[in-house]
């Protein structure tokens, strides 16, 4: 349990990261044109909701969302006043993790169809000056989140780096750091180990949300919802430096 503790967000934190506000809040939208803040929102809350690692969440493709009985959604986003539908993702396998799939918390979705909707728009933004075909390819091929600048050579729409993931994430939790007493990160804490906080970026908020289903539906299932190869892979996770 020590180990688990040094790479773990305090419980307070961790249950600030499921409010929505929260997250807003830490998150602030500076202007109309900066689209990556609605993106960055959603890449926390996708994150908090699922436990993925930072290149699963690279990875991720817009066809990756679904509903819960697995039809594809409308990756424009939902209209002015609709129900916004239940969300699950499709992790695909690779080199870190098996795939799987994973419900979304539903009080995090509206941060998700937030990002969809800027996300459209800059499809059809970046369209109007490419190829006709621009928009049906990436819609769902393209990536989930993507850059705010491309590389030399990338393409229109580029891939996030998980530089730009770890960045955002280290902020976001910074923030949110400073706006809590630090008496009440202690008390949620408990005992304090000599060296916390080993654990960085999206790499805590996985370890905190493996945390919780450890606790909650234990370690079997916990090992299927985190995409690992056996209970021993647990190991790993929270092994200290």
């Amino acid at each position: 349990s020590r180990d688990r503790q040094s790479q773990v967000l305090e419980p307070l934190m961790f249950a600030g990261l499921h409010d929505v506000q929260v997250i807003k809040s830490i998150i602030p939208v500076k202007s109309e044109k900066d689209w990556w803040h609605p993106r960055d929102r959603a890449m926390v809350a996708l994150l908090v909701a699922t436990g993925i690692t930072t290149t699963e969440l690279i990875d991720l493709r817009g066809m990756d969302l679904k509903r819960l009985d697995r039809r594809p959604i409308d990756l424009r986003g939902p209209k002015a006043g609709e129900v916004l539908p239940p969300l699950m993702l499709d992790v695909m396998e690779g080199p870190e993790c098996l795939g799987r799939s994973l419900q979304i918390c539903e009080e995090l979705t509206p941060l998700l169809y937030d990002w969809l909707r800027e996300r459209h728009a800059l499809l059809l933004e970046r369209a109007a000056r490419s190829m006709p075909e621009f928009l049906m390819e990436h819609d769902c091929q393209g990536p989930l989140f993507m850059a705010r600048r491309a590389r030399a050579g990338a393409a229109d729409f580029p891939a996030m780096q998980a530089v730009t993931v770890y960045y955002t994430v280290s902020q976001a939790l910074k923030r949110l750091r400073t706006r809590m007493a630090p008496t009440q990160l202690e008390q949620s804490a408990g005992e304090v180990p000599d060296e916390p906080y080993v654990a960085k970026g999206a790499a805590v908020i996985r370890n905190s949300v493996i945390r919780e289903w450890l606790d909650k539906v234990g370690a079997e299932e916990t090992v299927k919802r985190a995409g690992l190869q056996s209970v021993d892979s647990l190991r790993l996770v929270f092994q200290t430096k």
